[in-house]
């Protein structure tokens, strides 16, 4: 898992992350990045293979049934 954080600045991100106690990797993105993942609005999730290919959940999917159905891909 990698979140990542959009139009934020590093040390509010930093800040936030420490706060909460989360332990994912977090990284700051581009807007290329997020042109190409196609993010619109936060929270947004998406599953990307090693492969390049990339899966959108949107809000309310059941998340874990996706992950198994884009696993079997």
């Amino acid at each position: 898992m990698l979140a990542l954080a959009w139009r934020d600045n590093p040390d509010d991100v930093r800040e936030f992350v420490e706060d909460r106690g989360y332990r994912v990797p977090i990284a700051i993105a581009n807007e290329g990045l997020t042109r190409e993942l196609r993010v619109v609005g936060v929270p947004t999730r998406c599953l990307a293979s090693p492969d390049g290919r990339v899966l959108q959940i949107a809000s309310g999917d059941d998340w874990r049934a996706l992950l198994r159905a884009y696993a079997g891909m």
